[in-house]
């Protein structure tokens, strides 16, 4: 059933698809679960070409191409900023996927505007130790309406600004279709992500193999490959 009137989400994501990035993909997942409630606009810096995927409309600020990377990021602040002051009565909402400091930087722009902030953060380490860290801290402690933490030790970090109340745990879900349960005759272990050196796959294959208590054991893993020497790699260790 159609919903009339339904609120409008504005995502600032660093991508989008058709970009390969897990935590965008899983993003576009989400926002097309939802999509009966709510309409999902996409504001994102990367430099894909599409407009739109798969029905979700994409806003892509490009910056420029300049050696100074201090000029590339004023050009996309400036751009997503008119962006913002321009559609401000389009939003009801204001959704923004990491602690990147570019997207943080929007962050009091939105609270001067009055828009509900919805900030999502999936890696620990992001607000304390250096200066830059410590000031995208009290940004998201002073403008953000609630915060999404994936996991405890991001939780805990939170806590610390004390704004416990603005918390709110959600651990990353996984869409599975035609899901059935079975009982495994040996011990399984499964990996699931995007298979690319960043994500330690190699690192965790081998702490396996290495540490595994059991003689006979499977082990499933489960991804798209972004790196195919990268996966070549890891073949051989299995």
């Amino acid at each position: 059933m159609k919903i009339k009137n339904k609120n409008k989400i504005l995502v600032i994501t660093p991508k989008y698809p058709k970009s390969y990035s897990g935590a965008s993909i899983q993003n576009h997942k989400i926002n097309l679960l939802l999509a009966n409630k709510y309409d999902f606009e996409i504001l994102t810096r990367d430099d894909s070409k599409n407009s739109d995927f798969e029905g979700i409309k994409i806003n892509r600020i490009k910056s420029t191409k300049s050696k100074f990377q201090f000029l590339n990021n004023l050009k996309w602040l400036l751009g997503s900023s008119f962006f913002i002051l321009k559609n401000k009565n389009l939003f009801n909402i204001i959704h923004i996927l990491g602690c990147d400091s570019l997207e943080v930087s929007l962050m009091p722009l939105i609270k001067f505007l009055k828009k509900p902030i919805v900030i999502k953060r999936a890696i620990a380490g992001e607000i304390s130790g250096t200066f830059l860290k410590r000031l995208k801290s009290k940004i998201i402690k002073y403008t953000a309406s609630k915060i999404i933490s994936i996991s405890e030790e991001i939780s805990h970090e939170l806590e610390s600004l004390r704004i416990k109340k603005k918390i709110v745990k959600i651990p990353n879900g996984v869409y599975i279709k035609n899901a059935k349960n079975f009982t495994p005759l040996v011990p399984t272990f499964s990996i699931i992500g995007i298979i690319r050196k960043r994500k330690g796959l190699f690192e965790g294959v081998q702490f396996l193999i290495n540490n595994n208590p059991f003689k006979k054991y499977k082990l499933l893993i489960a991804g798209p490959i972004y790196d195919n020497h990268y996966w070549s790699k890891v073949q051989l260790l299995l």
